[in-house]
C-alpha cells in the first residue's frame, strides 16, 4: 500500500507540474512573477504529500528567525526539506549545482528564483561566486540556503560537512541560522518509499559572529547533529 501511495503521489505531482510548464514563459520574465507560481506549486506538492502519503511538515524554532535577511545552513536528507524550506522562506536563494537548472520546468523556476548556481569543479572561482552572489542576494533582502554537506545524506549517515562554501557565506556577516530536520525518515532517497508522519524542520539559534573557520565548522556541525531527529 505504501508503494502504491508513493506512485500515486508521483503521478499527481507530474500532473500538477504540467500547467506550470505551460505558463513558464510568462513567469520567467521576472522573479516577482515567478515567486507566486513557484510557491503555489510547492504548496500544492505539500498538500498532495499530506493527502496521498500522510506526510506533514511542522516548523519549530521560528522565534530564532531574524527580521533581516539571513543565511540558513541546513541538514539535507530529502527532496522534502527543499520543498519545506522553499515554502517557509518564500523562495530563498539556494546554493546549488548548475546542472539542476537544466531540469525541465523545475530548473526554469529555480533559475528565476535567483539561486547561487555554481560549478563544483571551479574551485576558488566557485567560492568567489558564492561570496559575490551572496552579497548581492542579501543586499536585495533575499535569504540564502546552503547545504553544508553538499548532498543528501541518509538518516544516520556519518556527517561530512564541507567548510568552503558555508564559511564563505558566514564571513559576509549576516545571521547564520543552523537548520536540523528529519525529512529522510519520511521521504528517503528511494523514490518508491514514503512513510506517513509529521516531519520537523527545526530552526536553531544563530551562530555567534567572529569565529575562525575551525571553530565555526565545529560549532555548526555540533548544533545541527545534536538537534537532528
Amino acid at each position: 500500500m505504501m508503494r502504491i501511495r508513493a506512485i500515486l503521489y508521483d503521478v499527481a505531482q507530474l500532473l500538477w507540474l504540467l500547467p506550470f510548464g505551460l505558463i513558464a514563459p510568462l513567469t520567467m520574465l521576472s522573479r516577482p512573477l515567478a515567486v507566486p507560481f513557484a510557491l503555489l506549486w510547492i504548496r500544492g506538492n505539500l498538500v498532495l504529500l499530506r493527502v496521498i502519503c500522510g506526510i506533514r511538515v511542522r516548523y519549530e524554532g521560528l522565534e530564532h528567525m531574524p527580521d533581516s535577511p539571513a543565511i540558513f545552513a541546513s541538514k539535507h536528507q530529502s527532496t522534502l526539506d527543499t520543498y519545506a524550506l522553499l515554502n517557509r522562506l518564500h523562495c530563498p536563494s539556494f546554493v546549488l549545482k548548475q546542472s539542476l537548472l537544466k531540469i525541465p520546468v523545475f530548473g526554469w523556476y529555480l533559475w528565476r528564483l535567483s539561486p547561487i548556481a555554481i560549478n563544483r569543479k571551479a574551485g576558488s572561482q566557485a567560492l568567489k561566486q558564492i561570496r559575490d552572489d551572496g552579497q548581492d542576494r542579501l543586499a536585495h533582502d533575499l535569504p540564502i540556503v546552503i547545504f553544508p554537506e553538499g548532498t543528501r545524506k541518509p538518516v544516520g549517515a556519518e556527517p561530512d560537512y564541507q567548510a568552503a562554501g558555508v564559511f564563505t557565506l558566514y564571513k559576509l556577516g549576516a545571521p547564520l541560522i543552523p537548520v536540523a530536520l528529519d525529512t529522510g525518515r519520511y521521504w528517503p532517497k528511494r523514490w518508491l518509499t514514503k512513510y506517513p508522519g509529521t516531519s520537523i524542520i527545526r530552526f536553531l539559534p544563530a551562530i555567534e559572529p567572529g569565529l575562525n573557520k575551525k571553530d565555526f565548522m565545529a560549532r555548526l556541525e555540533e548544533v545541527i547533529e545534536r538537534e537532528t531527529l
